[in-house]
């Protein structure tokens, strides 16, 4: 899934934009990975825990967007818009108007949580 493939750009990124990007960047740019770890971790080990799941997604938005750099070398330089990324179902929607840019990271686990619902 694309929040994995995200996650495994992190540390290099962190690495080589640590005392480059302002700090509170930085450490916004930390916790995002930390989240973005837990997503993913909760998903491989209890995937039909989807309140849980849910939860944990939402806790990730609230850092934001991931580094445009990491979002362009996923899009392969498409932009850095996060349906890009995610592969938002619903294409022209944007997540700006739905509560913030990183809504459609909810998207990107719909299909699997429409799994947990049938469950």
């Amino acid at each position: 899934a694309h929040t994995q493939e995200i996650r495994d750009r992190y540390p290099p990124w962190l690495e080589s934009h640590q005392g480059v990007v302002p700090p509170e960047d930085y450490r916004r740019y930390v916790g995002q990975y930390e989240a973005v770890q837990r997503v993913c971790a909760h998903y491989e080990t209890a995937p039909t825990d989807c309140a849980k799941l849910m939860d944990l997604i939402q806790e990730m938005q609230t850092y934001g967007d991931p580094p445009g750099d990491i979002v362009e070398e996923i899009t392969g330089g498409a932009g850095r818009d996060l349906n890009s990324i995610l592969g938002g179902a619903d294409g022209g929607e944007g997540g700006d108007a739905a509560g913030g840019p990183v809504a459609p990271a909810l998207e990107e686990l719909s299909g699997e949580l429409d799994k947990c619902k049938v469950q």
